[in-house]
């Protein structure tokens, strides 16, 4: 089955403990579960990782959205056992804004955004999976993304 990607939705508060990576896991996992031939695929940028905790994805030093956004590795996809496809976080991504242009002022941390939408765009999936998945704008037809605690 062809997929096409309809939306990203990052899902952004300033304060913590709203339920931010509560709506991430029922999103995705709802659509999943409405309909079993969609690809939905979740990127934990929180610190935290409680979403990757919550979908079962170990903790891995290399393997993560940290080490792809610092053009360390591709961008690793793992699936669930739910059906859906996670990107895990790490710890990490705390200290992102020293590794991207400038420093941690507002329009900077926006630049955090472009430099995740770039590594989606630029780097192939490092796919955890074994169903040869190349990119994710290609290969999902939803992305949501956890968001940490700020703008950052």
């Amino acid at each position: 089955m062809k997929h096409e990607l309809q939306e990203i939705v990052a899902v952004v508060n300033n304060k913590g403990g709203v339920g931010k990576t509560a709506t991430v896991q029922s999103l995705a996992s709802g659509i999943v579960r409405l309909n079993h031939n969609l690809r939905v695929l979740v990127i934990d940028l929180d610190p935290q990782c409680n979403l990757s905790s919550l979908f079962g994805v170990r903790d891995n030093e290399y393997d993560n959205i940290y080490n792809a956004m610092c053009k360390q590795s591709g961008v690793p996809v793992y699936k669930c056992k739910n059906g859906v496809y996670a990107v895990p976080g790490s710890a990490q991504m705390e200290n992102i804004e020293q590794h991207l242009p400038g420093g941690p002022s507002l329009r900077e941390q926006m630049k955090s955004y472009t430099v995740l939408l770039g590594c989606l765009q630029d780097n192939d999936c490092h796919d955890m999976t074994g169903e040869g998945l190349k990119n994710v704008f290609d290969d999902f037809d939803y992305i949501f993304i956890d968001c940490p605690p700020a703008l950052s």
